[in-house]
Protein backbone atom coordinates (compact mmCIF):
# COMPACT_ATOMS: atom_id res chain seq x y z
CA UNK A 1 0.00 0.00 0.00
CA UNK A 2 1.48 3.55 -1.16
CA UNK A 3 0.77 6.04 1.30
CA UNK A 4 1.55 10.04 0.71
CA UNK A 5 4.42 11.57 3.07
CA UNK A 6 2.89 14.14 5.73
CA UNK A 7 4.56 17.19 2.62
CA UNK A 8 1.98 15.43 0.08
CA UNK A 9 -0.21 15.87 2.00
CA UNK A 10 0.60 19.35 3.29
CA UNK A 11 0.95 20.33 -0.46
CA UNK A 12 -1.61 18.66 -1.93
CA UNK A 13 -4.89 20.91 -2.96
CA UNK A 14 -6.68 18.07 -5.04
CA UNK A 15 -6.54 13.96 -6.03
CA UNK A 16 -6.62 13.26 -1.91
CA UNK A 17 -10.27 11.49 -2.68
CA UNK A 18 -9.00 9.60 -5.66
CA UNK A 19 -5.59 8.07 -4.32
CA UNK A 20 -6.36 4.91 -5.34
CA UNK A 21 -6.95 5.71 -9.02
CA UNK A 22 -3.77 7.87 -9.31
CA UNK A 23 -1.51 5.68 -8.13
CA UNK A 24 -3.60 2.37 -10.70
CA UNK A 25 -2.78 4.73 -13.52
CA UNK A 26 0.68 5.83 -12.42
CA UNK A 27 1.31 2.07 -12.77
CA UNK A 28 0.50 2.05 -16.00
CA UNK A 29 1.99 5.41 -16.82
CA UNK A 30 5.33 4.36 -15.71
CA UNK A 31 6.61 2.30 -18.54
CA UNK A 32 5.61 4.33 -21.31
CA UNK A 33 8.02 7.36 -19.60
CA UNK A 34 11.40 5.46 -20.98
CA UNK A 35 14.42 6.97 -19.88
CA UNK A 36 15.50 9.53 -22.95
CA UNK A 37 18.03 8.31 -25.30
CA UNK A 38 21.80 10.01 -25.49
CA UNK A 39 21.77 13.03 -27.20
CA UNK A 40 24.01 12.03 -29.95
CA UNK A 41 21.73 9.45 -30.75
CA UNK A 42 19.29 10.30 -33.56
CA UNK A 43 17.76 6.99 -34.23
CA UNK A 44 17.00 6.36 -30.53
CA UNK A 45 15.28 9.76 -30.79
CA UNK A 46 13.36 8.98 -33.52
CA UNK A 47 12.12 5.51 -32.24
CA UNK A 48 11.09 6.93 -28.87
CA UNK A 49 8.89 9.73 -31.02
CA UNK A 50 6.99 6.99 -32.99
CA UNK A 51 6.28 4.93 -30.20
CA UNK A 52 5.68 7.61 -27.68
CA UNK A 53 2.31 7.57 -25.56
CA UNK A 54 2.23 11.61 -26.64
CA UNK A 55 2.71 10.87 -30.44
CA UNK A 56 -0.53 9.20 -31.44
CA UNK A 57 -2.71 9.72 -34.77
CA UNK A 58 -5.07 12.42 -35.00
CA UNK A 59 -8.54 11.42 -34.98
CA UNK A 60 -11.25 11.73 -37.77
CA UNK A 61 -13.36 14.33 -37.10
CA UNK A 62 -15.81 17.09 -38.93
CA UNK A 63 -15.01 19.44 -35.81
CA UNK A 64 -11.00 18.86 -36.77
CA UNK A 65 -8.96 20.34 -39.21
CA UNK A 66 -5.52 21.63 -40.57
CA UNK A 67 -4.14 24.63 -41.47
CA UNK A 68 -1.09 26.72 -41.43
CA UNK A 69 -0.66 29.77 -39.35
CA UNK A 70 2.48 32.01 -40.06
CA UNK A 71 4.59 28.96 -41.56
CA UNK A 72 3.88 26.93 -38.77
CA UNK A 73 1.47 23.75 -39.00
CA UNK A 74 -1.64 23.76 -36.87
CA UNK A 75 -4.64 21.81 -35.75
CA UNK A 76 -7.71 23.66 -35.23
CA UNK A 77 -10.89 22.88 -33.11
CA UNK A 78 -14.34 24.18 -33.63
CA UNK A 79 -16.75 23.93 -30.87
CA UNK A 80 -20.04 22.13 -31.64
CA UNK A 81 -21.65 26.16 -31.13
CA UNK A 82 -20.66 29.76 -31.49
CA UNK A 83 -16.97 30.11 -30.19
CA UNK A 84 -17.24 31.82 -26.58
CA UNK A 85 -13.50 32.31 -27.12
CA UNK A 86 -9.97 30.64 -27.92
CA UNK A 87 -7.36 29.30 -26.57
CA UNK A 88 -3.90 28.50 -28.18
CA UNK A 89 -2.71 24.66 -27.24
CA UNK A 90 1.28 23.73 -27.39
CA UNK A 91 1.68 20.23 -26.40
CA UNK A 92 4.12 18.48 -24.70
CA UNK A 93 6.81 16.05 -25.40
CA UNK A 94 9.51 17.24 -23.97
CA UNK A 95 10.18 19.18 -27.02
CA UNK A 96 10.84 16.31 -29.06
CA UNK A 97 7.89 14.07 -29.05
CA UNK A 98 3.96 14.59 -29.78
CA UNK A 99 2.37 16.77 -32.24
CA UNK A 100 -0.27 19.38 -32.48
CA UNK A 101 -2.68 15.87 -33.76
CA UNK A 102 -1.75 14.04 -30.94
CA UNK A 103 -4.17 15.17 -28.46
CA UNK A 104 -7.38 15.51 -30.56
CA UNK A 105 -9.50 13.55 -28.30
CA UNK A 106 -9.05 15.74 -24.59
CA UNK A 107 -9.24 19.03 -26.87
CA UNK A 108 -12.47 18.48 -28.16
CA UNK A 109 -13.60 17.91 -24.93
CA UNK A 110 -12.04 21.10 -23.52
CA UNK A 111 -13.98 22.70 -26.72
CA UNK A 112 -17.18 21.32 -25.43
CA UNK A 113 -16.71 22.28 -22.03
CA UNK A 114 -15.72 25.96 -22.63
CA UNK A 115 -17.43 26.76 -25.98
CA UNK A 116 -13.84 28.01 -26.89
CA UNK A 117 -12.36 27.10 -30.41
CA UNK A 118 -8.93 25.80 -30.01
CA UNK A 119 -5.54 25.87 -31.64
CA UNK A 120 -2.98 23.16 -31.05
CA UNK A 121 0.83 24.57 -32.33
CA UNK A 122 3.36 21.76 -34.39
CA UNK A 123 6.29 23.68 -33.74
CA UNK A 124 9.48 21.86 -34.76
CA UNK A 125 10.83 19.05 -32.69
CA UNK A 126 14.24 18.34 -31.54
CA UNK A 127 17.16 16.66 -31.70
CA UNK A 128 16.01 17.87 -35.07
CA UNK A 129 15.59 21.36 -33.76
CA UNK A 130 16.13 23.33 -30.79
CA UNK A 131 14.24 24.83 -28.13
CA UNK A 132 14.60 27.68 -29.39
CA UNK A 133 13.45 26.99 -33.00
CA UNK A 134 9.77 25.47 -31.22
CA UNK A 135 10.15 29.01 -28.91
CA UNK A 136 10.37 30.44 -32.56
CA UNK A 137 7.36 28.55 -33.71
CA UNK A 138 5.41 28.92 -30.51
CA UNK A 139 5.74 32.92 -30.73
CA UNK A 140 5.41 33.29 -34.38
CA UNK A 141 1.67 31.56 -33.91
CA UNK A 142 0.72 33.24 -30.96
CA UNK A 143 1.49 37.13 -31.89
CA UNK A 144 -0.86 36.00 -35.45
CA UNK A 145 -3.38 34.75 -33.85
CA UNK A 146 -4.09 37.33 -31.31
CA UNK A 147 -3.14 40.32 -33.97
CA UNK A 148 -6.60 38.84 -35.10
CA UNK A 149 -8.44 40.36 -32.06
CA UNK A 150 -10.64 38.14 -29.94
CA UNK A 151 -10.78 36.96 -26.09
CA UNK A 152 -7.97 34.52 -25.94
CA UNK A 153 -6.15 32.06 -23.37
CA UNK A 154 -3.16 30.12 -23.89
CA UNK A 155 -1.80 26.61 -21.87
CA UNK A 156 0.30 23.24 -22.30
CA UNK A 157 1.65 20.60 -20.43
CA UNK A 158 5.36 20.04 -19.58
CA UNK A 159 7.15 21.44 -22.48
CA UNK A 160 4.30 23.07 -23.85
CA UNK A 161 3.61 24.64 -20.52
CA UNK A 162 7.55 26.19 -20.81
CA UNK A 163 6.63 27.29 -24.25
CA UNK A 164 3.82 28.61 -23.52
CA UNK A 165 5.04 31.08 -21.09
CA UNK A 166 7.50 31.92 -23.61
CA UNK A 167 5.20 33.03 -25.55
CA UNK A 168 3.39 35.07 -22.74
CA UNK A 169 6.42 37.03 -22.36
CA UNK A 170 7.07 37.63 -25.97
CA UNK A 171 3.89 39.51 -25.96
CA UNK A 172 3.75 41.44 -23.43
CA UNK A 173 4.13 44.43 -25.50
CA UNK A 174 1.54 43.77 -27.49
CA UNK A 175 -1.07 45.10 -26.07
CA UNK A 176 -3.57 45.35 -26.75
CA UNK A 177 -3.53 41.66 -28.44
CA UNK A 178 -2.07 39.83 -25.75
CA UNK A 179 -3.42 36.71 -23.72
CA UNK A 180 -5.83 37.04 -20.87
CA UNK A 181 -5.03 33.58 -18.73
CA UNK A 182 -2.90 30.77 -18.77
CA UNK A 183 -3.23 27.06 -17.86
CA UNK A 184 0.09 25.92 -17.29
CA UNK A 185 0.33 22.01 -16.68
CA UNK A 186 3.42 20.28 -15.09
CA UNK A 187 6.07 22.37 -17.01
CA UNK A 188 9.87 21.99 -17.15
CA UNK A 189 10.81 25.87 -16.89
CA UNK A 190 14.24 25.28 -15.53
CA UNK A 191 16.73 23.65 -18.20
CA UNK A 192 19.71 23.54 -16.30
CA UNK A 193 17.65 21.21 -13.87
CA UNK A 194 16.06 22.39 -10.68
CA UNK A 195 18.17 20.50 -7.39
CA UNK A 196 15.04 17.93 -6.82
CA UNK A 197 14.67 17.08 -10.70
CA UNK A 198 18.01 16.12 -11.24
CA UNK A 199 18.66 14.36 -8.20
CA UNK A 200 15.84 11.96 -8.57
CA UNK A 201 17.18 7.97 -8.42
CA UNK A 202 16.89 7.20 -11.92
CA UNK A 203 15.58 10.42 -13.96
CA UNK A 204 18.34 12.66 -13.38
CA UNK A 205 20.78 11.41 -16.44
CA UNK A 206 17.97 11.30 -18.53
CA UNK A 207 16.43 14.63 -18.28
CA UNK A 208 20.69 15.48 -18.42
CA UNK A 209 20.03 13.87 -22.06
CA UNK A 210 17.08 15.80 -22.87
CA UNK A 211 18.32 19.15 -21.93
CA UNK A 212 21.66 18.46 -23.69
CA UNK A 213 19.32 17.39 -26.80
CA UNK A 214 17.07 20.18 -27.07
CA UNK A 215 19.31 23.36 -26.16
CA UNK A 216 22.19 24.87 -28.44
CA UNK A 217 25.59 23.86 -26.89
CA UNK A 218 26.55 27.50 -26.75
CA UNK A 219 23.99 28.53 -24.38
CA UNK A 220 23.82 29.00 -20.74
CA UNK A 221 20.83 26.74 -19.62
CA UNK A 222 19.59 29.39 -17.29
CA UNK A 223 19.24 31.93 -20.16
CA UNK A 224 15.86 33.16 -19.71
CA UNK A 225 15.25 32.59 -23.46
CA UNK A 226 15.03 28.81 -22.52
CA UNK A 227 14.50 28.57 -18.65
CA UNK A 228 11.73 30.96 -18.24
CA UNK A 229 11.91 30.50 -14.30
CA UNK A 230 15.19 33.30 -14.21
CA UNK A 231 12.66 35.79 -16.57
CA UNK A 232 11.91 39.08 -15.32
CA UNK A 233 7.65 38.77 -14.94
CA UNK A 234 6.79 41.81 -14.92
CA UNK A 235 3.43 42.19 -17.50
CA UNK A 236 2.22 38.21 -16.85
CA UNK A 237 -1.28 37.23 -16.99
CA UNK A 238 -3.29 35.18 -14.42
CA UNK A 239 -2.55 31.51 -14.67
CA UNK A 240 -3.54 28.19 -13.34
CA UNK A 241 -0.20 26.27 -12.10
CA UNK A 242 -0.83 22.11 -12.16
CA UNK A 243 1.54 19.59 -11.14
CA UNK A 244 1.55 16.61 -9.30
CA UNK A 245 3.04 15.32 -5.73
CA UNK A 246 5.22 12.82 -7.13
CA UNK A 247 6.30 14.84 -10.58
CA UNK A 248 10.12 15.25 -10.65
CA UNK A 249 9.25 18.86 -11.96
CA UNK A 250 6.71 19.77 -8.80
CA UNK A 251 10.11 22.09 -7.98
CA UNK A 252 9.47 23.55 -11.30
CA UNK A 253 6.14 24.36 -10.54
CA UNK A 254 5.94 25.32 -7.37
CA UNK A 255 8.95 28.19 -8.08
CA UNK A 256 7.74 29.10 -10.86
CA UNK A 257 4.44 29.70 -9.16
CA UNK A 258 6.14 31.68 -6.30
CA UNK A 259 7.64 34.25 -8.94
CA UNK A 260 4.30 34.53 -10.77
CA UNK A 261 2.03 35.29 -7.96
CA UNK A 262 3.96 38.49 -7.48
CA UNK A 263 2.60 39.85 -10.93
CA UNK A 264 -0.61 38.22 -11.27
CA UNK A 265 -3.03 36.15 -9.97
CA UNK A 266 -2.31 32.46 -9.62
CA UNK A 267 -4.56 29.05 -9.02
CA UNK A 268 -2.42 26.74 -7.98
CA UNK A 269 -3.38 23.28 -7.80
CA UNK A 270 -1.09 20.46 -6.77
CA UNK A 271 -2.57 16.76 -7.25
CA UNK A 272 -1.87 14.09 -4.54
CA UNK A 273 0.44 11.37 -5.23
CA UNK A 274 0.46 11.81 -8.92
CA UNK A 275 3.31 11.87 -11.60
CA UNK A 276 4.30 13.71 -14.71
CA UNK A 277 2.12 13.48 -17.67
CA UNK A 278 -0.89 11.81 -15.18
CA UNK A 279 -3.42 13.36 -17.43
CA UNK A 280 -2.33 11.24 -20.17
CA UNK A 281 -4.57 8.35 -18.71
CA UNK A 282 -7.67 7.96 -18.03
CA UNK A 283 -9.38 7.67 -14.95
CA UNK A 284 -11.34 9.93 -12.02
CA UNK A 285 -8.19 12.40 -11.41
CA UNK A 286 -7.80 12.74 -14.99
CA UNK A 287 -11.16 13.86 -15.39
CA UNK A 288 -10.92 16.13 -12.23
CA UNK A 289 -8.14 17.67 -13.25
CA UNK A 290 -9.78 18.49 -17.17
CA UNK A 291 -12.44 19.89 -15.07
CA UNK A 292 -11.13 21.94 -13.27
CA UNK A 293 -9.20 23.12 -16.23
CA UNK A 294 -12.55 23.92 -18.14
CA UNK A 295 -13.98 26.07 -15.12
CA UNK A 296 -10.72 27.86 -14.97
CA UNK A 297 -10.74 29.20 -18.50
CA UNK A 298 -14.56 29.83 -17.80
CA UNK A 299 -13.99 31.71 -15.29
CA UNK A 300 -11.37 33.71 -17.10
CA UNK A 301 -13.46 34.62 -19.96
CA UNK A 302 -16.61 35.40 -17.80
CA UNK A 303 -14.37 37.78 -15.76
CA UNK A 304 -13.03 39.54 -18.32
CA UNK A 305 -16.66 39.83 -20.31
CA UNK A 306 -18.18 41.44 -17.07
CA UNK A 307 -14.81 43.98 -16.81
CA UNK A 308 -15.36 45.26 -20.70
CA UNK A 309 -18.82 45.52 -20.13
CA UNK A 310 -18.35 47.70 -17.30
CA UNK A 311 -15.69 49.57 -18.98
CA UNK A 312 -18.07 50.14 -21.93
CA UNK A 313 -21.01 51.39 -19.65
Amino acid sequence: MITLTPREIALSTSGLATLDDTWRASESLQPLLAPYPDPGDAAAWQHRRHSSAVSQNGLDDPRLSLTEIAGVPCRVVQPAGPATGNYLHVHGGGWAFGAHTSQDERLLALSDDTGLRIVSVGYRLAPEHTILDATEDTIAVARSVTGDGGWWAIGGESAGAQLAVQAILALRADEPHRFSAAVLTYGCYDLAGTPARMSEPGSGKGYANLFAAVTPSSMDRRDPKISPLYADLPGVIPARFMCGTRDSGLEDTLMMAARWQLHAEVELDIVAGAIHGFTLIPGPTTDHARRAEAAYLRGRLAQDTRQARGAGT
